[in-house]
């Protein structure tokens, strides 16, 4: 018997292993300084005068906000920021009018001849997630026009040949290399810079970012769409009176045919959706609470094992937590 519940430990452990998010190579959530949240402790030197201010859940000095002069966060020269093979940037900013930017406004980055970043091209009015490969840059953008006032959540990813840009968990557009490169950096020793673009060394150009900036986490790896998706609605800003983690319950679970899902604020309308194990939508649907109630009856196509289950509110707050049909 203790083999047995050892062998089914184990089976458990692997697939939600397979579930888990990739772990960033550094990661500042800025939650009252600018150090690396990460193993590598590569943390954040602050220039100018970059001021903590509350984040995009209202929680205060959580978040950095730049005030388009000299403000910016040098994150130093280190190569585990410059990986050659795969990289991922993602972060959130913030801005009252994303059209009001008319010159260049780097949200973070380390290119200087070489090297990736996110960054505001204000003459042409796009956001650009930048890659140098095959002696140029491949750049993925998008009209930033399309933004709404606020706070959004930008993704640069690159495995090798497909460079592309995510606004809010959706690819918006994808930069192809035609062929796998490596990332090129002109200046292996620059610095990484966030609210700024890098220069050739530790000073950085002068494209200063006005507004707010959080959650900033860099990778080693091309994050899949599934994974940045999942990074989005992890972080979106959960209001209290509709998920807390320590209150809303999903049971039983594992389940046969339906979970009850309570402590839901109110009556408020819900997208619920189910994701397997390979990060694959398996089943899309609305419903409403009622009186903090919400049952969720599984389709009959959708076969036992581990799943993601993710809810939304109207206005794109979400929750997701890991259920068993079995």
């Amino acid at each position: 018997m203790k083999n047995i519940y050892l062998t089914l430990n184990l089976i458990v452990l692997s697939v939600l292993s397979a579930i888990s998010q990739p772990i960033p190579v550094a990661y500042y959530n800025f939650s009252g300084n600018a150090d690396d949240s990460g193993s590598n402790s590569i943390d954040g030197t602050t220039y100018g005068n970059p001021v903590l201010t509350a984040d995009n859940s209202g929680n205060a000095n959580s978040a950095y906000e730049f005030d388009g002069i000299d403000d910016y966060i040098d994150l130093g020269s280190s190569l585990i920021l410059k990986p050659a093979l795969q990289v991922s940037l993602a972060l959130w900013a913030y801005s009252s009018n994303w059209t009001s930017f008319t010159s260049w406004a780097a949200l973070a980055g380390n290119t200087a001849s070489g090297g990736y970043e996110l960054i505001i091209n204000g003459s042409d009015g796009t956001l650009e997630s930048e890659v140098r490969r095959n002696g140029d840059y491949g750049i993925a953008s998008v009209a930033l026009a399309t933004l709404s006032s606020g706070w959004h959540h930008f993704a640069l990813t690159y495995d090798g040949r497909y460079n592309i840009l995510y606004i809010d968990g959706i690819s918006v557009n994808t930069d192809d290399a035609g062929g796998n490169y490596s990332v090129e950096y002109g200046y292996p020793n620059n610095s990484t810079i966030i609210g700024d673009e890098a220069g050739t060394g530790s000073t950085p150009e002068g494209d200063s970012y006005t507004g707010k900036i959080d959650e900033v986490r860099f990778y080693d790896v091309a994050l899949t769409a599934q994974e940045v998706l999942t990074l989005y609605n992890s972080s979106t800003g959960l209001k209290e009176n509709d998920f807390t983690k320590n209150s809303v319950k999903f049971y039983p679970n594992p389940a046969l045919e339906k979970i009850s899902i309570t402590n839901l604020q109110g009556a408020n309308e819900y997208v619920i959706t189910l994701t397997d194990i390979s990060g694959k939508t398996v089943n899309k649907t609305s419903a409403k609470a009622t009186n903090g109630l919400l049952i969720y009856n599984k389709p009959a196509s959708i076969e036992a094992g581990f799943y993601l289950i993710t809810l939304t509110d109207v206005s794109g707050n979400s929750f997701s937590e890991k259920v068993v049909f079995k």
